[in-house]
């Protein structure tokens, strides 16, 4: 089963981060940088719903964490592309930390049909 990812952290929080879509987050040690995931053999659907459990899950993150990179919605990956993904990129992730160390930022995008 692939790991669903909510953030890229500077450090695992000490509490428990509770549930995030449907399932206990957990922490994955990367090396350089800890994932917040869960376990999830799906990409979740795109629905009111799901977004605001992604959100939930990442704010609880952030309040115990003091850098928090969120991964964008929908990001489903197995254990060794989770790596992969991190690997040998050690600097760009410690400056990244650095920038956004006790900060928040949500970006939410979408689209409308326009009426006549």
């Amino acid at each position: 089963m692939a790991w669903y990812v909510f953030a890229l952290l500077d450090r695992a929080p000490r509490a428990s981060m509770g549930t995030g879509l449907s399932a206990p987050v957990r922490m994955r040690d990367l090396g350089g940088c800890v994932a917040a995931v869960e376990r999830r053999s799906d990409v979740p659907p795109i629905e009111l719903g799901t977004l605001q459990a992604h959100h939930r899950a990442v704010a609880r993150l952030w309040r115990h964490t003091p850098a928090v990179l969120p991964v964008r919605f929908g990001t489903l990956l197995e254990s060794d592309e989770l790596v992969e993904a991190v690997e040998g990129r050690d600097e760009e992730l410690r400056e990244a930390f650095d920038l956004v160390r006790k900060r928040a930022q949500f970006t939410w995008r979408g689209s409308a049909a326009r009426r006549p």
